[in-house]
């Protein structure tokens, strides 16, 4: 619970910009992976059909953040 709060700290303690400004790709994905994850282990068992769909959840959202980063770096020049 304390992880993040405290990861934030460290980082400005040792001079690091890290802030909890979210933007909308990462709220997202934040939200639908615990949505995923709460739905797949709602009924306390699992089995490797359960974690395929969290796995490939998590590949979706790398994805994501693959294809965001590399559109951002395009840059156009006259």
């Amino acid at each position: 619970m304390f992880g993040v709060p405290l990861s934030v700290v460290v980082a400005w303690i040792m001079g690091i910009n890290l802030d909890l400004d979210l933007k909308l790709l990462e709220t997202a994905s934040l939200v639908a992976a615990i949505i995923i994850t709460s739905i797949t282990l709602q009924d306390g068992n699992s089995h490797y059909l359960k974690g395929a769909i969290l796995v490939l959840a998590y590949i979706v959202i790398c994805v994501c953040f693959f294809v965001l980063r590399k559109s951002s770096e395009k840059t156009f020049t006259l």
